[in-house]
C-alpha cells in the first residue's frame, strides 16, 4: 500500500509544480486616450504588441482608470502594471520589491497655457494666477518652489479634467505631462497650447513594472531584449506619434 501512495504523492507534487510554473503573468493597464485605450490602438498598446511579437509572449491586459490600476497592483491582484514609472510613484516602490523593464517611452512635465497667455510661461512671479495640475503631480518638488509657490493651486483628478480647467478658463496655466496635454488639445480642437520646451520640470520614463518573482524576472529579461532591439533598429521611435519632442529625453534610455 505504501508503495502505491508515494508515487501518487510524487505525481501530485510534480503536477502542482508544473501548474505553478505555467501560471500566466497578469497585467493591468492605465487608461489614457491616444496612449493606452480599450481598443488597443494607443501608441503604447502597439509597442506592447510589437514586444509580444518579437518575443512570442502573450501580454493580455485590460485598461482602466489610473486609481483602479494602481490599487490592483498595490494589493498584488496583478503581477505587472502597464506602464510602470521611473518616478517611483505609480508602482509604490517603498512598499514593494519591483522589477522594471528598460524604458519604452517618456512623459515630460511642462507648464502649458494658451498662446494668448504665453507670457506666463516665463513669469517669475505667479501671484494671483490660477495653476492646475493632476493630483499625483503635486509630489514633484518644483511645484513647491518659485514661481509656483505664490500661485493659487487647483487640483484635477486626471488630465482630461485638467485640460478642461484650462479650456474653460478656470486656470490660466496648467502643469501636465507631454504628450498627454497636446493630444487632448488636438482632440478637443481647442486653440493652440504653448509650452517652454527648454524647461522640463520632470521626466518620467515609462517602463513595464512587475512585482519581483522568478517568473516576472524572466519575463522582464526577455522583453528587455526586444525593447533594446526596437530602440536600435528605429522601431521604437517610429511607433511614437509625430511631433513627440519628448523623445529627445530618451537617448540613451536609462537603466531602470
Amino acid at each position: 500500500m505504501k508503495r502505491a501512495v508515494y508515487p501518487l504523492i510524487l505525481a501530485i507534487g510534480l503536477f502542482t509544480s508544473y501548474c505553478q510554473a505555467e501560471t500566466p503573468i497578469t497585467f493591468a493597464g492605465v487608461l489614457a486616450e491616444k496612449i493606452q485605450q480599450h481598443d488597443k490602438q494607443g501608441y503604447l498598446d502597439k509597442i506592447y504588441q510589437e514586444i509580444a511579437r518579437r518575443t512570442s509572449l502573450t501580454i493580455n491586459y485590460d485598461v482602466m482608470p489610473m486609481a483602479r490600476t494602481m490599487s490592483l497592483f498595490d494589493h498584488k491582484k496583478v503581477d505587472c502594471i502597464l506602464p510602470g514609472s521611473s518616478n517611483r510613484y505609480f508602482d509604490r516602490t517603498k512598499q514593494h520589491d519591483i522589477v522594471r523593464s528598460q524604458a519604452i517611452s517618456a512623459l515630460l512635465l511642462f507648464k502649458f497655457t494658451f498662446e494668448r497667455n504665453q507670457a506666463l510661461l516665463a513669469a517669475q512671479d505667479l501671484a494671483n494666477v490660477n495653476i492646475g495640475y493632476v493630483r499625483n503631480i503635486k509630489m514633484f518638488n518644483a511645484l513647491n518652489m518659485p514661481p509656483f509657490d505664490n500661485a493659487t493651486h487647483i487640483v484635477a483628478s486626471h488630465h482630461r479634467h485638467l485640460f478642461d480647467m484650462l479650456h474653460f478658463g478656470r486656470t490660466e496655466l496648467i502643469v501636465g505631462w507631454y504628450p498627454i496635454v497636446n493630444m487632448l488639445a488636438t482632440a478637443r480642437n481647442s486653440e493652440r497650447v504653448s509650452f517652454d520646451a527648454d524647461h522640463v520640470l520632470s521626466t518620467d520614463y515609462l517602463v513595464v513594472s512587475c512585482h519581483r518573482s522568478h517568473k516576472t524576472e524572466a519575463f522582464i529579461e526577455t522583453i528587455n531584449k526586444a525593447i533594446s532591439s526596437m530602440w536600435q533598429d528605429g522601431t521604437m521611435v517610429a511607433m511614437h506619434p509625430n511631433g513627440t519632442h519628448h523623445l529627445k529625453a530618451l537617448f540613451p534610455p536609462p537603466a531602470m
